[in-house]
């Protein structure tokens, strides 16, 4: 996520004309977020996220949410009520109870067998525990960057992103700017467990390997690890010697499905893994799901690649927009943080039932990329307002005619979110890039 992608964004809105489909693959919906920016505490799709990143469940099937932008972990309390757990929007690094705690663009969580929440606070340069009872603590890092093994409150990180917790409570963190794999005791040693500060993608055993910007980490039941190597756009196993192999992927960007390192990736984010020992990942670069098999077998699970979109439908036509965070359920669920859509997505893997398209909530603006004006498709006396990547507003208006007609000339280059409002209340979403 270090780069906005500037693709074209293309949604096949057509497939909602269709009516009922006979599903016989798997069926994305939307389970919480409203694709706005925003921190409402609501049930699922009422609710609001801003830029949610990673997700887990606890042993009662409550889901944790690292909410990015809004700087707070959330609490979806099973089926999909939308709760804010600790954080409270604002940036800083304060241990306290519940939404008296700070974070700062907390992005990885995890969760040990005690129901403790562990989260990569990483502006902070910390991991931070929360108990299930809402209480939050600095884990280990002095809040410096750095790379200093040691006691947790003398230890560096540089923009710790994901982690994975093992059956003995040794937390395991993806050290993406360091090019490190950290691994902290459960009395918060630090130590380095794999990787070095050097850039690259060699195979050996602990310090002797490389990476580039590790982000996603995952465990199996042997204790194996996994790791989403996002800008050598490989997926990399560390054995529990701390063997580190490469089981798909090269550092050749592309979507390739294949085996081993014939298959190729695009900046691939999360990870996770089921009691098979398949892999599943999400890949931004691409904006779709992997599937990884124990043969080492890539193939493609939901998503176009290369297209973004937020359309919810069955394997050939859902869309995503930057898909970081991967979860199963255990009942044939996979559940994707669609961080750039803030919503989470709820995959049913093997879906034979009978799908009927959600209405449109989307809209295309025109042209896309766009450079001096940009047309927002709405109806007289919608409201039209524009959002930057970091969510600031930059532009509203009420529509007088058809369609809004919006000079972007001054607009910094990136990723804009649309969002429409009709008099009846109904809300309308899309992206645009402006060169």
């Amino acid at each position: 996520m270090k780069n906005v992608k500037s693709k074209i964004v293309i949604l096949i809105s057509c497939i909602s004309l269709l009516g009922a489909i006979q599903a016989q693959a798997q069926l994305v919906t939307t389970f919480a977020g409203n694709y706005t920016t925003g921190y409402t505490d609501d049930t699922g799709t009422n609710a609001a996220f801003n830029w949610p990143i990673s997700i887990v469940f606890d042993k009662h099937m409550n889901m944790y949410v690292a909410d990015a932008d809004n700087n707070m972990v959330r609490k979806i309390i099973t089926p999909n009520t939308v709760t804010s757990f600790a954080g409270n929007g604002t940036a800083g690094i304060t241990d306290d109870t519940g939404t008296a705690a700070r974070f700062n663009h907390p992005l990885g969580i995890a969760i040990d067998t005690a129901g403790n929440v562990y989260v990569t606070d990483s502006k902070n340069n910390t991991i931070r525990k929360i108990t299930p009872a809402g209480r939050v603590t600095t884990f280990a890092g002095s809040g410096l960057v750095g790379n200093t093994d040691g006691p947790g409150a003398t230890a560096t990180f540089n923009y710790p992103n994901g982690l994975a917790v093992d059956d003995t409570g040794n937390v395991y963190v993806a050290d993406s700017k360091n090019n490190m794999i950290r691994k902290i005791t459960p009395v918060g040693y630090v130590s380095t467990f794999a990787g070095n500060l050097t850039v690259g993608s060699n195979n050996d055993t602990g310090t002797k390997a490389s990476f580039n910007y590790p982000t996603g980490v995952a465990i199996d039941k042997s204790g194996n690890l996994f790791i989403a190597d996002e800008t050598n756009n490989m997926i990399r196993k560390i054995s529990t010697a701390g063997v580190v192999a490469t089981i798909a992927g090269s550092t050749i960007a592309g979507s390739a499905d294949d085996t081993g390192i014939a298959a190729t990736f695009n900046a691939p984010y999360g990870i996770t893994i089921d009691g098979s020992g398949n892999l599943y990942v999400a890949e931004i670069g691409n904006d779709i799901i992997r599937q990884i098999t124990p043969t080492r077998q890539v193939m493609t699970l939901v998503g176009l690649p290369g297209i973004i979109g937020g359309f919810d439908g069955l394997k050939d036509v859902a869309t995503f927009d930057n898909p970081t965070g991967v979860l199963l359920d255990g009942k044939g669920n996979l559940f994707v943080a669609d961080w750039n859509n803030n919503v989470i997505r709820k995959v049913i893997l093997g879906y034979t039932g009978i799908f009927t398209p959600r209405k449109s909530t989307t809209i295309l603006p025109f042209p896309n990329p766009a450079q001096n004006v940009v047309t927002i498709p709405a109806k007289q006396n919608d409201q039209v307002a524009i959002y930057n990547l970091v969510g600031a507003e930059v532009y509203n208006t009420i529509v007088t005619g058809n369609n809004a007609v919006v000079p972007v000339k001054g607009f910094a280059a990136g990723l804009y979110t649309v969002q429409t409002i009709g008099k009846d209340g109904t809300k309308k979403s899309g992206k645009f890039v402006k060169e």
